[in-house]
């Protein structure tokens, strides 16, 4: 069952009213109402012997001191961090700069000295709270989350594309020498393939400037060279008796060929024509080796 929904406080208890300010502490004969030890045992004693009645002021003053903390919060206000108190965790405050800040763990006076949330070494003890939108829109917000990913979907040795120059936990595969020491997991998967470095300390990681990946058939990290199919061909001219004649094979071909019986000064000689694509089908598929393509960055992680 919910409870109640509490009356509105539409002022602080004896706000125009008289009220005394409530000390911390107060001398016990005189029946004044302080913070340290509430009202004095000499406001219990009946005032015939001796003792001191309450007074209405304390009474006000102590309703309005606390009752302006429940105005405060009904209409939304969020209390100011101060040097001079203790802060669990989980709290929450509003810095001086306007932003609201929980605590990560106990900080305050009592536990390892006051620590302003605002200041940018006390990120141990403080932590901003922020909207959807103002984390949507910081562009540091994510970079835990981010960070974090990166090291549960990739392993040492996996691959990334990027158009950035630079990616946290990878290495730009440019063919760099690197510490076997500082990136031994590495290391330890793909070893001096790419290049032994120095042979001692360094190892070399891939080169991929310039360079596609191709899908791997039992070659894994082999590096292929650039090459074009072998264009062959053979041609043979002669004559047979009174007749010539002439075969070709491969790229060539006879386009023409003199049927006369005679070789006089009028006879037509032999003409071959040269067309790779009798070959191999791949040449005249396109005017130029290279493919289509987009320049990234690789990237191998570490």
């Amino acid at each position: 069952m919910l409870a109640n929904y509490p009356k509105t406080i539409f002022l602080p208890i004896a706000e125009n009213g008289d009220k005394n300010e409530i000390p911390q502490t107060t001398a016990q004969d005189k029946g004044e109402l302080s913070y340290n030890s509430g009202f004095p045992y000499i406001t219990q004693v009946p005032i015939e012997a001796g003792g001191v009645a309450p007074d209405r002021k304390d009474f006000n003053g102590i309703l309005n001191e606390i009752s302006q903390h429940l105005f405060f919060l009904q209409n939304g206000g969020r209390y100011q961090w101060q040097d001079t108190l203790d802060y669990e965790t989980g709290a929450v405050v509003l810095g001086s700069n306007g932003i609201l800040y929980k605590t990560l763990q106990n900080s305050g006076v009592s536990f390892s000295g006051a620590k302003d949330p605002t200041n940018s070494e006390n990120v141990q003890f403080w932590e901003k709270i922020q909207s959807v939108k103002e984390h949507n829109e910081d562009p540091d917000a994510h970079k835990e989350l981010f960070d974090a990913i990166a090291r549960v979907q990739f392993s040492a040795g996996d691959f990334k594309i990027s158009f950035k120059n630079t990616l946290d936990g990878f290495l730009r595969c440019d063919g760099a020498a690197v510490s076997r020491e500082n990136y031994s997991v590495l290391f330890a998967v793909i070893g001096t393939k790419f290049g032994a470095g120095d042979g001692v300390n360094t190892f070399n990681i891939p080169d991929f400037r310039g360079r596609f990946i191709q899908g791997a058939n039992n070659n894994v990290g082999n590096f292929i060279q650039a090459g074009l199919p072998n264009i062959t061909g053979v041609f043979t001219s002669g004559r047979l008796g009174d007749y010539r004649y002439a075969t070709a094979s491969g790229a060539f071909r006879v386009t023409a060929l003199s049927d006369a019986a005679s070789f006089d000064a009028s006879n037509k000689g032999t003409s071959f024509n040269f067309d790779a694509s009798r070959s191999s089908v791949i040449y005249g598929r396109s005017s130029t080796v290279q493919p289509p393509a987009i320049a990234l960055n690789t990237f191998i992680k570490y």
